[in-house]
């Protein structure tokens, strides 16, 4: 995706002024940032958004107040294995924009081919018994043989676990987190965040520094 619709994306997202279900619902309905820009004030208006909105939806480069954050999340994606996916992108997850209030753009670190891969999602309670964590372990290394890729969240107890042991099981796993995709939850898996890097990818739709509040992970596609 070129860098000019990747600002796009982002200066929307930071700006705060424009709630991500109505930008997803435009999205959805207009399928691209030059559809946007180009739309009639009069249809944006019908709809229901506000003067303030329409500028910064026709692409005003007035709006400045984000750039700090834009920047820093364009030069997190120059780095070797990171990646935005901007709805509009031929590798954005092609279910993922189906559903309810799909993310405008995902981070993306590690290989780029795994999002757009099926995946056989496991996941389960952070604090599961022992025999939960044992069978999430062993059904996800033998999943990963038979040459499915897994997918679960990075947590501790059963998602910590299925990522194990698809790794373990030589396939690849993808992790879609609640935070921000430069931060480790819990921190005791960056070790283990870094062997999904090299075998599959870790995504979120939050910006750079999310910290893991609890309704990143009740509201996100984490959940």
């Amino acid at each position: 995706m070129d860098t000019q619709t990747c600002r796009y994306y982002l200066r929307i997202l930071a700006s705060k002024r424009i709630p991500v279900p109505i930008f997803s619902r435009l999205l959805n309905v207009y399928g691209s940032a030059r559809a946007l820009i180009d739309l009639p004030r009069s249809q944006y208006r019908e709809q229901g958004i506000t003067s303030a909105q329409i500028e910064l939806l026709k692409g005003d480069p007035s709006t400045t107040d984000s750039f700090a954050e834009v920047e820093a999340a364009m030069a997190w994606s120059e780095q070797t294995n990171n990646h935005l996916l901007c709805y509009e992108s031929n590798q954005y997850p092609p279910l993922l924009r189906h559903i309810d209030t799909a993310p405008p753009i995902l981070f993306v670190r590690g290989c780029i081919d795994s999002v757009l891969k099926r995946n056989f999602a496991l996941v389960g309670s952070r604090s599961a018994t022992a025999y939960g964590k044992r069978s999430a372990y062993w059904m996800a290394r033998e999943l990963s043989k038979a040459g499915m890729q897994i997918c679960s969240g990075l947590a501790a107890g059963v998602d910590t676990k299925a990522h194990e042991g698809a790794l373990d099981g030589s396939g690849k796993t993808i992790a879609v987190v609640g935070t921000g995709i430069d931060r480790v939850y819990p921190p005791k898996n960056a070790r283990l965040a870094d062997r999904i890097i090299e075998n599959g990818a870790l995504l979120s739709e939050f910006p750079l520094g999310t910290p893991p509040y609890l309704e990143t992970f009740r509201e996100g596609i984490a959940s």
